[in-house]
C-alpha cells in the first residue's frame, strides 16, 4: 500500500517541480522581497530532489521508512525525468488533439 502511495506522492512532486510553474513564483517572490538574484531552489525546482525528499518524508511520517522504502524513493527520483517528459508529451499531445478538433468544430472556417 505504501509503495502505491509514494508513486503519487511521486507524480505530484513530478508535476509542482516541472509543470505547475510554482517554483518560479516562489523564486519571483524571494527576488521581489530580498533583491536576492536566486537560479536554483533546490528541491523545489529540481524533481529528482523533490520526489526523494517527499517520499522519504511521507514514508517517516507514515511509520513506514525503511531501507525498502528509501530504495523504491531513490528508484522513483530516478525516474523523475523520464517521467516528467512523458507527462509533458502527454499534454503537448492532448493540446494538439483539441486544437485539431477545435479546428474541425469552428464554425468560421471554410472547407
Amino acid at each position: 500500500m505504501i509503495y502505491s502511495e509514494l508513486l503519487m506522492v511521486a507524480f505530484i512532486a513530478i508535476f509542482i517541480a516541472d509543470l505547475s510553474g510554482f517554483p518560479d513564483v516562489v523564486k519571483e517572490k524571494i527576488r521581489e522581497y530580498t533583491r536576492l538574484d536566486i537560479r536554483r531552489l533546490r528541491p523545489l525546482d529540481c524533481s529528482l530532489c523533490l520526489v526523494w525528499w517527499c517520499c522519504l518524508l511521507y514514508a517517516w511520517i507514515c511509520g513506514e521508512l525503511n531501507i525498502w522504502t528509501a530504495g523504491y524513493s531513490a528508484t522513483l527520483s530516478l525516474l523523475a525525468w523520464p517521467v516528467g517528459n512523458v507527462i509533458r508529451l502527454a499534454l503537448d499531445l492532448l493540446n494538439k488533439w483539441v486544437n485539431a478538433w477545435a479546428w474541425y468544430f469552428d464554425k468560421d472556417n471554410e472547407r
